[in-house]
C-alpha cells in the first residue's frame, strides 16, 4: 500500500524564521481526522484559493486517513528546506502493517503548503541492539522453514520500521520450486504453510489470546486487526512472544495457562493482515504490542541453511529447521556459552 500526494503551488521567498513543531503536530491530526476545513483554512498565502488546490488538500487527507488510526507515534520532527521547513511523523498504523511516514511542507509561518504519505521505508530507532535474552528460545514451528522477513536491517526485515516488531520474523514454507504457494493461489490450502503447528518458544504463562477471526484468501488482508489471531506468552525476565496470524478455531490455550517450550499453542493460518498463510513471531519487552519494543533474540537447537547453529538470529533469506535428535544428544552436555 503506498500513497502520495503533493499539492503544486507557485513558490515565493519567505521570511528566516522558524515554524513551532506543534503547528505541523496541528495540521496532520487535522488531516487524520478529516477535518480539511481546517486544515485548508490553515493552509499558506503560497496555495492558490482554487478547486483544485482545495481538492488537494482532501486528497491528502484522504491518504493519511487511508492508511488507518495511528496507533503509535514513532518520531517526528522539523527541519529546514531551503525556505521553507518540514515536518516529518512516523507512526504505526492500523491498517499497515509496517507504519507510514507523512511530511508536510511548512512556510516561515507554519502553514501547509504541501505534504506526502507513504509507507514507512526505514528503520525504526531501537534502544535494545545490544540486548541479551534472559530465556532459551527455540524454533516456534515444527520441520523446515523459509524466512521471508527476519534480521536487524530494512533491507532484511520490513518489519524494523516498527517499534514492536523490529526483530521480529515472518515465516513460511517453500516447496523445492521456490514458490510458497500453487499459482494462481486461490484459498489457503493452496500454501504449503496452512493449517501447520504453532509451538512455543520457550516456557511461560500465557497473558492473551484472540481467536475467532475468519481466515483471508491470499492477497486479501484484512484490514483493521494487525496480528489478527493470536497468542501471547509472558516467560518472564520482561520476555514476552508473540504468534500472529493464527487460523481461526485452532488456538488451543488460554490465559493463565503455563506452557512449556514445544507445546502447540495453534496452527498456522492467513489472519488479520496477512497476505498468505505464515506465521508471525516476535518477541518483545510488555504483553501489549502497542506499547512493546521488540527484543533481538537468538534461537537455539536450529539448522539454518542445512548447517547445524546452537543460537542464531535469523535472516531474510534463511532456511531454517530444528536440529536432528542426534546432534542434540552430542552438544547437549557442552551447551553453547552465552556472549
Amino acid at each position: 500500500m503506498w500513497a502520495a500526494v503533493w499539492l503544486s503551488i507557485a513558490v515565493s521567498q519567505a521570511p528566516a524564521s522558524e515554524p513551532s513543531l506543534s503547528a505541523g503536530r496541528q495540521l496532520y491530526k487535522q488531516l487524520a481526522a478529516g477535518r480539511v476545513d481546517e486544515a485548508w483554512a490553515q493552509r499558506s498565502a503560497r496555495v492558490p484559493d482554487t478547486k483544485a488546490a482545495r481538492n488537494g488538500f482532501t486528497r491528502l487527507s484522504n491518504a493519511v486517513r487511508g492508511f488507518g488510526p495511528e496507533t503509535r507515534l514513532i518520531s517526528e520532527g522539523l527541519m529546514p528546506a531551503g525556505d521553507r521547513w518540514v515536518y516529518r511523523r512516523a507512526a504505526a498504523v492500523e491498517y499497515y502493517a509496517r507504519g507510514v511516514e507523512v511530511s508536510l511542507t511548512l512556510d516561515a509561518h507554519g502553514r501547509l503548503i504541501e505534504g506526502t504519505v507513504a509507507g514507512a521505508a526505514s528503520a525504526a530507532p531501537s534502544t535494545t541492539g545490544a540486548y541479551k535474552a534472559k530465556n532459551r528460545f527455540t524454533s516456534p514451528v515444527e520441520g523446515q522453514w523459509a524466512v521471508l522477513w527476519g534480521g536487524r536491517t530494512w533491507d532484511d526485515n520490513r518489519h524494523a520500521s516498527v517499534p514492536d516488531m523490529r526483530y521480529a520474523l515472518d515465516l513460511l514454507i517453500r516447496g523445492a520450486d521456490g514458490k510458497s504457494c500453487k499459482e494462481p493461489a486461490r484459498k489457503n490450502e493452496d500454501c504449503l504453510a496452512w493449517n501447520q503447528p504453532v509451538l512455543a518458544a520457550a516456557d511461560g504463562v500465557v497473558v492473551a489470546v484472540q481467536d475467532g477471526l475468519p481466515d483471508t484468501p491470499p492477497n486479501q488482508p484484512r484490514l483493521g486487526s494487525l496480528y489478527g489471531n493470536m497468542v501471547v506468552v509472558d516467560h518472564g525476565h520482561g520476555e514476552f512472544s508473540l504468534y500472529g496470524h493464527l487460523k481461526e478455531g485452532s488456538v488451543r490455550v488460554k490465559p493463565g495457562e503455563r506452557v512449556s517450550a514445544g507445546d502447540r499453542l495453534g496452527r498456522t493460518g492467513s489472519s488479520g493482515m496477512s497476505t498468505e498463510p505464515h506465521l508471525h513471531f516476535q518477541v518483545m519487552d510488555h504483553a501489549d504490542y502497542r506499547l512493546a519494543e521488540g527484543l533481538p533474540v537468538p534461537l537455539h537447537e536450529l539448522q539454518v541453511n542445512g548447517r547445524l547453529v546452537d543460537r542464531v538470529e535469523p535472516r531474510r533469506g534463511d532456511v531454517i529447521g530444528p536440529r536432528p535428535v542426534e546432534a542434540r544428544r552430542e552438544t547437549s552436555a557442552t551447551p553453547a556459552a552465552e556472549p
